[in-house]
């Protein structure tokens, strides 16, 4: 990762240090240890110029290869995330037995307890997973944790339909909770690949996936609902059937398509690679590192902006888990109220 501290070491370069272009031989690189990937391409890209031009054309490739698939990840893990809210109003509830019927004054209400925890629970397994994943991501291939993350969102929405007891749900749902991930990893991926004032418009692209995937999993939701056949009497099961393969799709596509850091992208000659890394320099945020910096650590709790980020996303998650995991409970207390 290039960071403020090493763009120094790129200026101080010994001008020996030449990078490969179409006109000049290259001349022999020095490698300092411990210096990752990103660096040390630039050090032997700091001579190369490039156009305009050339940089529209790098910009235009990675759009054309990120962009849809962050999109279409962030899509099928909503689509996901909130189908098990529309799962419960078509037999879900009914056929894990996650309620208890209690006799109030004279009339049955059902307690809907067992279910508002096999919903919430997968919170716990967002706040565990957080950082039980993105600290060895860093060491990883950040293309390969992404697309195993939507294969994983796959297989646990497709497994969803074998569970048939409280005690069952209650644990798929929290191991679900670590697929919350993916929208993180598509922010850290999108810093890698583009410019300060490009990734707005890119992360508000990829973010704008769980709208797109909310009206595209209540299409197939209640599309599913209506299908027959083997699972005639749970209906519900059709939505997972449908959701867990297209997210392990999805899953397998990024695997394949998203490379690593822009130094290993198979869509860009070795000179545009040289000129998607060089070009990022201005963000001094730097691509991709292994090593954990305990001052920038120091520094992001110190920022208040974070703090900010804290609210919004508290916010935002308090009021969408209220529409999408508990919009059900509403018919069910009215009922229950009028009888």
């Amino acid at each position: 990762m290039i960071h403020k501290s090493q763009t120094t070491a790129l200026e101080e370069a010994p001008s020996a240090i030449m990078c490969e272009n179409e006109t000049t031989e290259k001349n022999p690189t020095i490698i300092q240890p411990g210096m990752d990937d990103a660096l040390q391409m630039a050090i032997d890209s700091q001579d190369e110029t490039w156009t305009e031009q050339e940089e529209r054309r790098v910009l235009r490739k990675i759009d054309m290869v990120l962009t849809p698939l962050l999109f279409l990840g962030t899509v099928v893990g909503y689509a996901d995330g909130q189908a098990y809210g529309f799962a419960a109003l078509f037999g879900l509830v009914k056929d894990l037995k996650l309620f208890t019927p209690t006799l109030v004054n004279g009339h049955v209400v059902l307690d809907t307890t067992k279910y508002q925890l096999s919903s919430g629970i997968s919170s716990l397994g967002a706040v565990v997973g957080q950082y039980l994943i993105l600290f060895p991501a860093q060491f990883l291939p950040i293309g390969i944790v992404y697309g195993s993350c939507l294969i994983y969102v796959g297989l646990l929405a497709t497994l969803t339909i074998v569970c048939q007891s409280f005690a069952q749900i209650m644990a798929l749902r929290f191991f679900y909770g670590f697929s919350q991930i993916v929208q993180p990893l598509g922010i850290i991926i999108a810093v890698m690949w583009w410019k300060t004032d490009e990734q707005p418009l890119r992360i508000g692209l990829m973010i704008a996936g769980n709208a797109v995937g909310s009206l595209v999993g209540n299409g197939i939701d209640f599309g599913a609902v209506q299908l027959s056949g083997a699972y005639a009497a749970s209906r519900w099961k059709w939505i997972y059937v449908i959701l867990g393969p297209s997210a392990l799709l999805v899953g397998i596509m990024a695997l394949f398509l998203l490379p690593a850091t822009p130094m290993k992208a198979w869509f860009l000659t070795p000179r545009e690679r040289r000129i998607a890394v060089r070009r990022l320099m201005s963000n001094k945020t730097g691509i991709h590192t292994r090593k954990f910096k305990l001052r920038q650590g120091l520094s992001a709790f110190l920022d208040p902006q974070v703090y900010a980020l804290c609210i919004f996303a508290f916010a935002f998650a308090f009021s969408n888990v209220a529409i999408s995991r508990y919009t059900f409970l509403l018919p069910l207390a009215l009922f229950t109220r009028r009888t």
